[in-house]
């Protein structure tokens, strides 16, 4: 039994050894359920090679295997870049005096392999949440959102079927800008 184990930078990934598997006389043939060259996908792969001899050496023609257990590692964390951090007034658009509207573009995840997972998470000023929404599809996509007074963070989650997985986060700070009337 051999075992071959890579990580890689693209996916899938093509897998090279050189063997020969023959009999004791030499003469015999073999197969495998995959060759070298092959494209394996992230994970584990047996490859089994099956010998079989070409002539009966006095006890019938025989044949054995040989695993070779052949493992691809996707060791890259995806990539994603957060919008910068924004302060922005009241009165930009909200639709009353404890609001502010703010326009972003969804940045644009990458990864080796392949997003699987690629999610927004909002926590508003009072704690409360919303989301992970699925943005699958949407990187490089803009938005506009109305913001309430305070802090809101936007998380930001990109994962990938190796489990691997990296988060972002970019903040809007909305502050009063609109003069207070006094009426006598």
């Amino acid at each position: 039994r051999l075992q071959l184990e890579f990580s890689f930078d693209n996916c899938p990934y093509t897998v090279t050894w050189t063997s020969s598997p023959t009999d004791v006389t030499g003469t015999g043939t073999s197969t495998s359920t995959d060759a070298s060259g092959a494209i394996f996908p992230v994970g584990v792969t047996t490859v089994t090679y099956t010998i079989t001899e070409n002539e009966d050496n006095g006890n019938g023609i025989q044949s054995s295997t040989c695993d070779i257990i052949v493992t691809v590692i996707d060791d890259e964390t995806p990539m994603i870049t957060c919008p910068a951090n924004v302060t922005i007034g009241t009165s930009m658009g909200g639709i009353d005096d404890c609001e502010g509207e703010y326009t972003w573009t969804h940045p644009s995840p990458t990864d080796n392999c392949g997003v699987t997972v690629y999610t927004i998470t909002y926590t508003n000023p009072d704690g409360t949440t919303e989301g992970p929404i699925n943005l699958i599809g949407l990187g490089g996509t803009s938005v506009t959102r109305d913001f309430y007074k305070g802090l809101t963070t936007m998380l930001y989650r990109v994962e990938e079927d190796a489990g691997n997985f990296i988060e972002c986060t970019f903040t809007v700070l909305v502050e009063e800008e609109e003069e207070h009337m006094i009426f006598c």
